[in-house]
């Protein structure tokens, strides 16, 4: 699985991470995978911010999204 983070503000993309590779945990069920980034939040202004979570399944070529609000202080 790949997956990369986005952060938009009124529809205009402010960030996107590098695209990161994360692998199944093998015996589970569900075969979860746990994942982490580390945003930097320097260049961002305070506010509201959409944050998209992209993954993408390599063998499949499917793709899911999900997005939550965000909020950056000062």
């Amino acid at each position: 699985m790949t997956a990369y983070i986005g952060l938009y503000r009124g529809g205009t993309k402010f960030f996107e991470t590098s695209a990161a590779a994360f692998r199944a945990r093998e015996g589970t069920r569900l075969k979860t995978a746990g994942i982490g980034f580390e945003v930097p939040l320097a260049p961002l202004d305070a506010g509201r911010y959409d944050c998209q979570v992209t993954l993408i399944d390599r063998r499949t070529g499917r793709t899911l999204f999900w997005r939550a609000p965000v909020w950056v202080a000062r």
